[in-house]
């Protein structure tokens, strides 16, 4: 889950969706401006950079979780 804070969700969703690998998908829950993303790790990963524009991903939350090779989020 990627919080945005100077970005509508919904919006960003729908700009991104064409960067996901075939069956998966992004989401936005409106109610907290939040992306979710389903993918896998290396994807995921491009995403938060581009969206953040860095490479920390501590701010997302279960991503840290997540290793290369295990796309399954606790």
């Amino acid at each position: 889950m990627v919080p945005l804070e100077h970005a509508d969700a919904e919006q960003l969703a729908d700009t991104l969706a064409f960067f996901l690998s075939p069956q998966e998908k992004i989401s936005a829950y409106a109610p907290t401006n939040t992306l979710i993303i389903k993918d896998h790790p290396s994807v995921v990963r491009m995403l938060i950079k581009v969206i953040k524009g860095k490479s920390d991903l501590s701010e997302c939350q279960n991503f840290e979780h997540v290793r290369e090779g295990n796309n399954k989020i606790p």
